[in-house]
């Protein structure tokens, strides 16, 4: 009530809300599953503009083998995006998607936990009840089959009972039921390492409907979770048990195996070699690793320069146990973690203080560096704040900058494009700014870019570092209405976009055809550009423009299937 009833916000306030509730992406993305509308992979973290709607309500993510899911907390409903040739997406198809999309199948529920597999997506409601689609060529879906679903269809096995919690590894799936007394963990798919701890006698088996893990049925079990053929839980005690898949060349272990260590855990991430484990006292031990240093560098891994590594026991019900070591994630100091996450070969963790940090194997961008570069040692991520910074010749008249001066205005923006008398900007909300330009209607009709005719034109300052600032013009492009933009591309006189519909549209200078309009006319404002039927409307396809001189170019990038 105090909240509504305030009318004053002040600026920090306002800045805190602009920056809540967004989800960014990097890495691989080659079948859509950085949400960007592109198929590319990306080095830098990218913000995903059509999440900006239902951000601030984003509870889970799920990141699977190149699939995506996100569920709202305030009111259940599930997105997907990015490879679906199995059904994974559960959008009814096999077909990757671009940008987060419902899955429709789901509207009329509320879910309250998700989870991606390798190639098969887990979804639990919150009436206890349990769906999967996606790869069931393992029996990874539970529903006493081998086929794949593109459609979440219910797990009828546990009609009776209250499901919780769904993990999904890369062939395999785990279910945590709740308030159940005896077994609480369900696994089935593939058991050949173990990973759906069913078997006492160290038998591989495929199961395509649950059976209950052995060993937890007088154990308090909080969470659960699965990544390759691994599998782990954690009790309400602080204690962890993992089962499949060995780690350092350790045995597979056929049942859940209790972590004997005086620490306390809150979490674990596992990747495809090796598992993050955070503590009660919010610091981050592992599991495993020698390769792209997804464990930091193992010459300090050493007992001597960080002696907070233990050999500990990994005991079954049984009595067998095996030695694992376990070790403090060094070059972190005294820095306090909350949040661990880990990909096939990559970690990362989020910090008390906010900060994002990575390290392990780059070759897609995954770390978030900026590079492609492999990192034995934890790095800080750097989100964008999407600010613009110019320097160099002056726009319209001004004078020259001699170095970076930011563009002071309240919009944010994820790309420039820079002509020689011009410029594009493309903000977060997908709409097109431009500065400078006069001629050959390169930033369109200059009659049209009056303060009357399109309000939203800002004397904005433009400030460096030392205090020195100039006046700049910054102006919305006219005549794209609604239109959302999603590239944006300038020659030396002539400006080209791609829409989030597909459509190409151009402007300015034409004398050599670069407009791509059958003539060598100027034109003063954005015209459609037809390619005929070669490139289909559908959304595994992505268009990129690129402009020298006096050309353009179109790029198609079809998804990776």
């Amino acid at each position: 009530m105090e909240e509504r009833e305030r009318t004053e916000v002040t600026e920090e306030e306002e800045r805190k809300t602009r920056n809540n509730g967004k989800v960014w992406s990097w890495g691989a993305g080659t079948d859509g599953q950085l949400g960007t509308s592109k198929l590319q992979d990306e080095h830098l973290p990218q913000l995903i503009h059509s999440l900006n709607y239902v951000a601030n309500t984003v509870s889970q993510l799920a990141c699977g083998g190149a699939h995506v899911i996100a569920l709202t907390g305030n009111d259940g409903k599930v997105f997907t995006w990015g490879r679906g040739t199995s059904g994974q997406l559960g959008h009814g198809d096999q077909t990757n998607c671009l940008n987060p999309k419902p899955v429709k199948f789901l509207e009329t529920l509320f879910m309250s936990h998700v989870s991606a597999g390798w190639n098969h997506s887990g979804f639990v409601s919150d009436s206890g009840k349990v769906y999967t689609c996606g790869d069931g060529s393992f029996g990874q879906l539970g529903r006493g089959d081998y086929e794949s679903h593109h459609l979440p269809v219910e797990v009828s096995y546990f009609g009776s009972k209250f499901v919780e919690q769904i993990a999904c590894g890369m062939r395999h799936s785990l279910v945590l039921l709740k308030g159940q007394s005896g077994a609480q963990i369900y696994g089935f798919g593939s058991g050949k390492r173990g990973q759906l701890g069913v078997s006492i006698d160290r038998i591989k088996i495929v199961s395509n409907l649950p059976q209950a893990a052995k060993g937890l049925e007088n154990v308090e079990i909080r969470n659960i979770y699965a990544n390759g053929d691994h599998s782990a839980a954690v009790s309400a005690d602080g204690h962890v048990y993992t089962w499949g898949r060995g780690f350092s060349g350790q045995s597979d272990a056929y049942h859940p195996e209790i972590l004997s260590s005086p620490l306390k855990f809150s979490k674990v991430a596992l990747g495809w070699n090796h598992a993050l484990l955070l503590t009660d006292a919010k610091e981050v031990y592992m599991l495993g690793g020698k390769y792209h240093g997804m464990l930091s560098d193992p010459g300090k891994m050493s007992f001597e320069l960080h002696p907070p590594i233990h050999k500990v026991s990994s005991q079954s019900s049984d009595g067998d146990g095996r030695v694992l070591i376990l070790g403090k994630v060094p070059d972190l100091n005294e820095t306090r973690v909350i949040d661990v996450a880990a990909g096939s070969e990559h970690s990362a963790i989020v910090t008390e203080n906010g900060e994002i940090m990575t390290w392990g194997w780059g070759e897609h961008g995954q770390l978030g560096l900026g590079n492609t570069c492999d990192q034995m040692n934890p790095q800080m991520v750097h989100l964008a704040d999407g600010h613009v910074y110019t320097w160099g010749r002056g726009f319209s008249g001004q004078s020259d900058a001699y170095h970076p001066e930011i563009l002071s205005s309240p919009l944010k923006f994820s790309k420039v494009a820079l002509g020689w008398n011009h410029a594009l900007l493309l903000t977060d909300a997908k709409e097109v700014y431009m500065l400078g330009g006069k001629y050959h209607g390169m930033l369109s009709d200059p009659g049209k870019m009056s303060f009357e005719l399109h309000p939203p034109i800002h004397k904005v300052s433009s400030q460096s570092s030392d205090g020195d600032g100039r006046v700049l013009i910054l102006g919305k492009v006219p005549d794209l209405n609604e239109t959302r933009v999603i590239d944006v591309a300038a020659g030396s006189e002539h400006s080209a976009i791609v829409t989030e519909n597909g459509e190409i549209m151009t402007w300015g200078w034409g004398e050599h055809g670069q407009l791509g309009l059958g003539n060598t006319c100027d034109q003063m404002n954005p015209q459609m550009v037809h390619l005929g039927d070669v490139l289909p409307s559908d959304n595994q396809t992505q268009l990129n423009v690129y402009c020298g001189s006096g050309f353009t170019f179109v790029v198609r990038l079809l998804s990776q299937t």
